[in-house]
């Protein structure tokens, strides 16, 4: 099954947040990490869209 995955204004806006909360309330790298590794998650669903 492929896909392709869009993220809306409100989609970013949410991610910010949850950086921000992470980053507040334990540490700023774990929170790049968990961001990082959503952006993984996009980019290889979105490389077996073929």
């Amino acid at each position: 099954m492929s896909f392709e995955v869009f993220l809306t204004t409100d989609a970013v806006r949410d991610l910010d947040d949850l950086y921000q909360y992470i980053a507040r309330h334990d540490e700023p790298e774990k929170a790049k990490n968990v961001l990082t590794k959503i952006e993984k998650t996009f980019k290889i669903h979105d490389s077996q869209n073929i």
